[in-house]
């Protein structure tokens, strides 16, 4: 009995964390749809300017990412853009809130790890 994973069975934790990166951001899309107002509020808050006009980049971007990372296409770029989606929302939160760090006194701990979990996709998608 070998000790060794096939191909396959060793690409599948990689796989599994990229499909749920990619679902992950999908109740964020729909926040943003049935939130709009309040989002563009935030947006505006946090000095986006005009935040209607961010609601809708921020949504489109989620949403490419998601399918990307999901489906598996693009995904060298899907996951970098995740990882640039977390930095641009961490900011947000650090410009309305101020510092935090815990995510549960509403900082930045939860976008910190999603982007570098976003990043080790990236790094481990070559040439995806």
């Amino acid at each position: 009995m070998s000790t060794y994973f096939s191909a396959p069975q060793r690409q599948l934790p990689a796989t599994l964390l990229r499909i749920l990166i990619g679902a992950w951001y999908l109740p964020h899309v729909y926040g943003k749809i049935v939130g709009f107002d309040n989002a563009a509020g935030f947006f505006a808050k946090a000095g986006l300017q005009p935040g209607n006009a961010f609601v809708v980049l921020a949504g489109v971007a989620e949403l490419a990412v998601a399918l990307a990372l999901i489906f598996g296409v693009f995904t060298r770029y899907a996951a970098l853009g995740s990882a640039l989606i977390m930095a641009v929302a961490a900011y947000a939160i650090v410009a309305v809130g101020g510092w935090g760090w815990a995510w549960s006194g509403g900082g930045i701990e939860y976008l910190v790890f999603w982007g570098i979990v976003s990043l080790i996709v990236f790094a481990q998608a070559r040439g995806k």
